[in-house]
């Protein structure tokens, strides 16, 4: 596949981390990196972009992301590294070191639900959040108003910052400041959503997009019984509908293997157009209303019709791992998914280091995927075998297992125990607690 051409903007202090991780990471593209000092230095960004034939734009933070966006008319696709809750762990270490009170400190572009869920996930207490949370251009000088303005009505006496220009005006004002990083596992999971994008954009009208729905309980039916009961078949025709209704949607074709299991053929560029930013997709969400048998759905990207069907087939083994939820296999391996309904919490990127660690750990790279989920709902990198099975909903017997592969194989660490009261309020055995390097 030839190369995507990806321009990553951001302060120089903020592309040396970045460029630290993709460069590790990088698969079929070639980054050019671009560092600013004043949003005004980005004014030539559309002719950064045509210089490099670039097919997609990458930004370390939201405020370079907005500045552009409302000034600039860029046509290929942009997104920008976003920060949470997690992003803050490191700072919030340091602020403790410093014995600095939370309560006296002022944050910026992280929601106060954010900062919440990360004060009490470590059992900070505190009774005032100050933040200026923002969804559009910011000018700095405003942002650093807020913050001193605050130190001056004696509310805060430091300043937690996700922006480098405030963050060495503040620290030149003698104002203790802190900067406020994306984690790796952020970076790793935007850059790869960057590279879809790029590849959207570049070669989305040449690309076959094949998307493969299987009902399992039919052909578990044919296998044991040789032929289908009349329910069966008449439920079978209100999905059939349902495909070609969608099909149509697509501009593509369907095509009936056998009984209970089609394909659509299309575009890639088609199907974007329905599934937009890869969250979600309305066939998948119209099937699981409206049909009471387990279905599987995998979709598949390739330049030739057999690539994007193998790929097809490769994330339907995903979904069928994974509850029916559809999967989408991309032309270099990758597997993205699930494509939740909208409002879920959580995607995730089966990409090709974890496919990698699976293999070594000899666990499944969808096992992985849903580790990384459950972290990522609890807002830590730390677990104990009885917390990934209650996550997991499997025994807990099995999440020691996982966890036990994952420690002999170095992608764990042993950090301490957890003790649990069992039911009659007794204190149970001691837990090993594990922290996942993944």
């Amino acid at each position: 596949m030839k190369e995507i051409k990806m321009g990553i903007i951001g302060p120089a202090d903020s592309l040396e981390i970045i460029k630290n991780i993709v460069e590790d990471f990088n698969n079929n593209a070639s980054i050019y990196f671009k560092p600013y000092q004043n949003f005004e230095e980005l004014s030539n960004i559309r002719k950064f972009c045509e210089e490099n034939f670039l097919d997609v734009l990458l930004f370390s933070g939201q405020a370079p992301y907005y500045w552009v966006k409302e000034r600039e008319n860029i046509e290929i696709p942009m997104l920008y590294i976003p920060r949470n809750g997690t992003c803050l762990y490191r700072t919030l270490f340091n602020i403790q070191l410093d014995k600095v009170d939370f309560d006296k400190v002022s944050f910026d572009t992280l929601s106060e639900e954010d900062i919440k869920e990360a004060y009490k996930e470590l059992n900070i207490p505190t009774k005032k959040i100050y933040t200026l949370a923002y969804d559009k251009y910011l000018p700095y000088e405003q942002i650093i108003d807020y913050h001193i303005k605050l130190v001056n009505q004696g509310k805060v006496i430091a300043v937690a910052t996700c922006l480098q220009k405030p963050y060495d005006i503040l620290r030149g004002k003698g104002i203790k400041t802190y900067r406020i990083f994306p984690t790796k596992s952020i970076i790793k999971e935007t850059f790869i959503k960057g590279l879809l994008y790029g590849e959207s954009s570049k070669f989305k009208e040449t690309q076959f997009a094949i998307i493969v729905v299987r009902v399992e309980d039919v052909l578990r039916e044919i296998y044991e019984n040789n032929n289908l009961s009349y329910k069966m078949q008449k439920i079978l025709l209100e999905l059939e509908k349902i495909i070609i209704d969608h099909s149509e949607l697509l501009e593509g074709t369907m095509v009936k293997f056998r009984e209970g299991e089609y394909a659509i053929f299309t575009t890639r560029g088609s199907l974007e157009n329905i599934i937009k930013d890869y969250s979600s997709y309305p066939l998948y969400k119209d099937i699981k209303e409206n049909f009471p048998y387990f279905v599987t759905m995998g979709v598949g990207f390739g330049k030739t019709a057999k690539t994007a069907r193998n790929n097809a087939y490769n994330a339907l083994k995903y979904s069928k791992l994974n509850n029916g939820n559809c999967f989408i296999a991309t032309e270099d391996g990758n597997i993205v998914g699930p494509l939740i309904p909208e409002g879920s919490k959580y995607m995730e990127f089966i990409t090709g280091d974890l496919l990698e660690i699976a293999k070594k750990a000899g666990i499944s790279a969808l096992n992985l995927s849903r580790i990384k989920q459950a972290l990522r709902n609890l807002n830590k990198n730390e677990i104990s075998s009885k917390e990934l099975s209650m996550e997991l909903n499997i025994s807990e017997r099995s999440a020691r297992r996982i966890l036990n592969k994952l420690e002999k194989k170095g992608y764990a660490k042993i950090v301490g125990t957890n003790i649990f009261l069992n039911k009659g309020g007794a204190k149970g055995r001691p837990l090993w607690v594990y922290k996942v390097l993944l």
